[in-house]
């Protein structure tokens, strides 16, 4: 192992304890934003059971239908929530790390070679952008931590269970 290498796991390592206090913050924040979901579910299913019984069966099943998809937009509510949350924290996470302008130097470098001499290379807060000639070559933050969270689905969709 060289010394990129070690830097490599060290910064791998970080960013893994990082993620999981992450998730662990985003599974409670989840949990609490979903007992919060099913209480309001439960209140609007009962207030649903209520004026059911006292009118018709066509009244009976909008009303059903209705608490179900409030509940439903409840749950998607959170889960959107926390994801952002979640997406936010990472970030923060990242650009607040003392490494940072090193990972922008390597995407600038990886980028300037991609597209080879003469490229111009703009990095921004969470990007990095260069061009040369009619190519250009784009990376976000953002977009990285979409990708790593896409990655992660299963962990992230242990969050709603």
């Amino acid at each position: 192992m060289n010394g990129l290498d070690a830097v490599r796991e060290h910064h791998l390592a970080a960013q893994r304890a990082r993620a999981k206090a992450i998730v662990t913050s985003g599974r409670e924040s989840a949990r609490q934003m979903l007992a919060q979901a099913e209480s309001d579910s439960r209140t609007a299913t009962e207030s649903a059971e209520r004026e059911g019984e006292a009118s018709a069966d066509l009244d009976t099943n909008r009303e059903w239908t209705a608490a179900r998809r409030r509940a439903r937009g409840i749950v998607l509510a959170a889960q959107r929530a926390v994801y952002e949350e979640l997406s936010t924290a990472c970030a923060d996470a990242i650009t607040t790390d003392s490494r940072y302008p090193a990972l922008q130097r390597r995407v600038a470098d990886a980028a300037r070679a991609q597209l080879g001499p003469g490229a111009d290379v703009y990095p921004r807060a969470a990007e990095v952008i260069a061009t040369r000639k009619q190519r250009s070559v784009r990376w976000t933050l953002a977009e990285e931590i979409a990708e790593e969270l896409f990655r992660l689905h299963g962990d992230v969709e242990a969050l709603w269970r």
